[in-house]
């Protein structure tokens, strides 16, 4: 919605004076007075979302792997959770107070760090994956695999 907004108004003519949300809001703005504010209230509501939703998945991923050290050390396994909730908001504070270059390089690496235990299982599920689609080819040439014939 915003490329086509910005392609529509022409706004994507100019660079330089305007970028990021400024850029998006003028153009919104170019075709209805209250379009900007309909624009904050979504960029609200997104970013709103996001977080909330990055918290319950880091939550739940932070219990899965240190829920059991938090248990054994501390004898229950909620402290996991208040611990990362807390560390949470004060990334959050951080987040808030870095310039916008620095977060998104930073996420870049997260995302990249993220794919390398992916990557390296993919290499080693490799000879099974082969083996496994060898054996369903295998499978539907001796036609134990498909439609049932009436």
């Amino acid at each position: 919605m915003t490329a086509l907004t910005l392609i529509f108004t022409g706004f994507y003519k100019n660079p330089g004076s305007l970028e990021g949300a400024q850029l998006t809001s003028a153009a919104f703005s170019s075709f209805a007075w209250w379009a900007p504010y309909v624009l904050l209230l979504c960029m609200f509501i997104f970013a709103y979302s996001t977080l909330i939703g990055w918290s319950y998945y880091g939550v739940k991923g932070f219990d899965f792997i240190f829920g059991g050290f938090f248990e054994r050390v501390f004898g229950k396994r909620i402290y996991a959770e208040k611990f990362y909730q807390v560390l949470f908001l004060l990334v959050i504070i951080v987040g808030t107070t870095t310039s916008l270059n620095a977060i998104i390089d930073f996420s870049d690496m997260l995302v990249l760090l993220m794919s390398v235990p992916n990557i390296l299982g993919l290499y080693i599920l490799a000879p099974v994956l082969k083996r496994e689609v060898n054996a369903y080819r295998m499978a539907l040439k001796s036609d134990r695999i498909g439609c049932e014939k009436p």
